[in-house]
């Protein structure tokens, strides 16, 4: 199970870059550094009605 997480060996999967390689350590280290960033307020603008949005902007704080 080198170079995987346990979720990523159960369901037998893997991270490659486009090329189809495994990731270089500058390509792992943005794709660690990019999950640190919260998408929850993002979550507001596809909101269906304002009701909604605000439910989610209130959670949010």
């Amino acid at each position: 199970m080198p170079g995987r997480t346990p979720g990523k060996f159960i369901f037998g999967t893997c991270v490659v870059n486009t090329d189809g390689y495994a990731p270089s350590l500058g390509q792992a280290v943005g794709r660690t550094l990019c999950r640190m960033i919260p998408c929850e307020p993002f979550s507001v603008l596809f909101a269906r009605d304002s009701e909604r949005a605000y439910r989610l902007a209130r959670i949010n704080r």
